[in-house]
């Protein structure tokens, strides 16, 4: 059977992905802008994959002209680019398939058996269709998808999971760029900024709100943000370690509760007792909000009020969004 037909079915199915985001209204933005990531990175190393599989099959075939192996190291070396390019947002799956295909390219160009064609198209068939499954496009051609479909030896319809702090390291990855450490750089302080420093510490009590974040898989909402009561910890010896304040409410079991106010949209205070956990409280919003904590002691009246808002990376609407 002469493969060449199935070559131009699949070698050029890349190019006639259209994007069809199934389930959109349930992914987070952050999520639709790593799928949005990937959906490029497929494209692109499927259509440079794409070539060089057309070039191993017209080998394969007994069809390529004189120039074929120069043709095949070519192309291979577009897909090389493409991949190193890419990889880092490529599925995990997607990227064991396109292995897969490789050992059999290498095996079918080097040896050149029988049925090296029909080796080919079948792993080359399931990388399209892992592709497929991982990133929930369609192809134009519903015929081509269901001839794709039955060459898989994969179930269909796999869920995908994606971690959502590595969709947060993604979108953090930016900010990033071109980062040198400035700590050696700057002026000696004023002696007032220091003293103000110094007395926030001690109103305080060394104590401070902190708060960490990851997109939020929660329908509606961008982030998932976790808020506790942290204590400042005192680094080398005294008073060289420059500590205003030896006070150390939180470790001495001096904090009562804390009560979490984060404005009207929530509509309510959030007490906490949980002195284990740092007094956390845990809200999924849809944008960054202020704060305010009320910090009660059990050795004096009056509590402390604390502040943090609540920031956190929001990604540009979806392209079409």
């Amino acid at each position: 059977m002469n493969w060449a037909p199935v070559a131009v079915a699949l070698g050029g199915l890349a190019a006639l992905l259209t994007v069809l985001l199934a389930y959109r209204s349930r992914f987070s933005p952050y999520q639709t802008k790593l799928w949005e990531k990937q959906l490029d990175a497929v494209t692109e190393v499927l259509q440079t994959l794409g070539r060089y599989h057309d070039e191993g099959l017209g080998i394969a075939d007994g069809v390529g002209g004189p120039d074929a192996q120069k043709s095949l190291v070519t192309a291979r070396a577009e897909f090389v680019r493409a991949y190193r390019r890419w990889h880092v947002v490529i599925p995990q799956p997607l990227t064991e398939s396109v292995t897969l295909y490789l050992r059999t390219i290498d095996q079918v160009v080097g040896k050149l058996p029988e049925d090296g064609g029909k080796l080919l198209a079948e792993a080359y068939a399931t990388v399209v269709g892992t592709a497929q499954r991982e990133l929930r496009v369609k192809t134009l051609s519903d015929r081509t998808l269901s001839s794709i479909e039955s060459l898989s030896t994969r179930p269909s319809l796999v869920p995908v999971g994606t971690d959502p702090m590595y969709i947060k390291a993604t979108v953090e990855k930016p900010f990033f760029r071109g980062f040198t450490d400035e700590s050696g750089t700057g002026s000696q302080p004023d002696k007032s900024i220091a003293a103000a420093r110094d007395r926030v510490y001690v109103d305080n009590r060394n104590l401070f709100l902190t708060h960490v974040w990851r997109p939020s898989e929660k329908p509606g909402q961008v982030a998932d943000i976790s808020i506790r009561l942290a204590e400042h910890q005192r680094h080398g010896g005294w008073p060289a370690a420059g500590r205003a304040s030896t006070d150390q409410p939180l470790s001495d079991g001096l904090v009562e509760r804390v009560e979490y106010y984060l404005g009207s949209s929530f509509r309510r205070v959030f007490v906490r007792h949980e002195a284990a956990n740092g007094f956390r409280l845990n809200i999924s919003a849809y944008g960054p909000t202020l704060c305010i904590a009320l910090v009660h002691f059990t050795d004096r009246p009056k509590p402390l009020q604390l502040q943090r808002y609540l920031d956190f990376i929001e990604p540009e609407p979806p392209a079409g969004g």
